[in-house]
């Protein structure tokens, strides 16, 4: 099994444990910084959860 492979199959688990999802989107379309501004989200399918913005990029550190 590949990396790439073991890397999906486990998040899957992980997405799959959380019931949630991950989506990126551009958080400016329609303004002169679209495409510059895509985020990660992962939302989950329990309406009593709140959504987590993982922002741009994500490396499961720390934040400044």
């Amino acid at each position: 099994m590949t990396t790439e492979e073991m890397f999906k199959k486990e998040l899957s688990e992980l997405l799959r444990k959380y019931d949630c999802a991950l989506s990126a989107e551009d958080h400016w379309q329609g303004y002169a910084e679209c495409g510059e501004d895509v985020r990660m989200t992962v939302e989950f399918n329990d309406y009593r959860l709140s959504d987590v913005d993982l922002g741009r990029y994500f490396d499961g550190g720390e934040k400044p």
